[in-house]
């Protein structure tokens, strides 16, 4: 089968494709696994054009446009001449595309739309998505419920089939957890981590809030909260100062390497999510291959990438419930969920899985 990946949004600040590649890796390896079988082209438009084979994936850099085009007629018969059997498209959000890109490659070709966390449109917008979806053969969603949900609200065709589809996984792996506390220096009985941006979509001073409270049930617990955003920082920073006394097991560790992650993972016995929406979670799939048991909300993504198989959930933007998640966490049989944590995410979330899964749907398209 001959595969096309295709990127609509113009990344002009990237020159340079090693760059690209490496931001891009979680959704690369899922490539890589998928180019052992089958023809695989992925086309990217950042300020670069040439063309790199790495790892039997041939990456297609185009900078047709200066910025992400409407109607990006270049790119959809750039596109027509690699005769794709299936053409992946990521992102929901670029309906009029998706349109000429259909009318350009004729009806021969499947097109494929994979959900990147995007929320449905509203108004106009929703009807144009509407309209696309009749050009498309097939939704990739990270979870069944949130594609069903996109149907109900009328933003696609409920025809359309919908499958459970990862955007990508993790690029990092477990490590004894000893040499990764000679890195990190964590400590503390049960230790717990959280990632991420401090923004309001993640909710981080919910999380800390709920901690705060779990000291005084346990007080060896410890909380690591590592961020590459930091909008609300002060906010964070105001409520640590202001109860001190309650808050010195929360350690504010700041932004890492990414290729220092595996570490920090490693380190800890728990992840915590406090997201009120996701896509495909990369922190949490990171978390689960480091075997670190995910304390996260019940969104449907999250749950699914759990599967019932593993961790602890609760309900989304309760505080409350993720304080009695915490108390809970304490009788965990830590070494235990930890195994089962990486059997979930070996079987479901890894590259070979996702790849695997990939292959399944389009051979009921195709």
């Amino acid at each position: 089968m001959r595969i096309v990946y295709l990127n609509y949004f113009c990344s002009k600040k990237y020159d340079k494709p090693e760059d690209w590649l490496a931001k891009m890796q979680p959704v690369n390896v899922v490539l890589e696994e998928l180019a052992k079988k089958h023809t695989v082209i992925s086309v990217q438009q950042i300020n670069y054009n040439d063309e790199i084979k790495r790892h039997s994936v041939d990456y297609r850099f185009v900078n047709f446009y200066k910025k992400t085009t409407l109607l990006p007629f270049r790119l959809s018969h750039f596109v027509k001449k690699l005769q794709a059997d299936v053409i992946i498209i990521h992102g929901t959000v670029f309906p009029i595309q998706t349109i000429l890109l259909k009318l350009v490659v004729g009806k021969s070709v499947t097109i494929v739309v994979q959900h990147h966390a995007e929320l449905p449109f509203k108004g106009i917008k929703k009807m144009v998505q509407k309209i696309a979806s009749f050009f498309v053969d097939a939704y990739f969603f990270p979870s069944k419920k949130t594609g069903k949900i996109w149907q109900a609200e009328g933003n696609i065709d409920s025809a359309k089939p919908i499958f459970t589809i990862y955007e990508g996984a993790s690029t990092i792996q477990q490590i004894d957890r000893v040499n990764a506390r000679l890195f990190t220096k964590v400590n503390g009985y049960p230790t717990y981590i959280w990632v991420g941006r401090l923004d309001a979509k993640k909710q981080p001073l919910q999380a800390i809030q709920a901690f705060a409270s779990f000291l005084k049930v346990q007080p060896t617990a410890r909380l690591y909260m590592l961020f590459y955003s930091s909008n609300l920082i002060e906010e964070v920073a105001s409520y640590l100062g202001q109860n001190e006394s309650r808050c010195n097991n929360i350690i504010l560790v700041g932004k890492i390497a990414h290729q220092d992650l595996y570490n920090w993972y490693s380190s800890a016995d728990f992840y915590i999510s406090s997201s009120l929406h996701e896509g495909t979670s990369f922190t949490l799939s990171e978390a689960m291959s480091c075997g670190c048991v995910p304390i996260v909300t019940n969104i449907p993504t999250l749950a699914e990438m759990l599967g019932n198989n593993c961790g602890l959930l609760y309900n989304v933007g309760n505080k409350n419930a993720l304080f009695e998640a915490l108390v809970a966490s304490v009788s965990v049989a830590i070494e235990e969920e930890s195994s089962k944590t990486l059997q979930q995410y070996k079987r479901h979330l890894s590259p070979s899985s996702i790849a695997n899964n990939i292959e399944a749907a389009l051979a009921q398209l195709v």
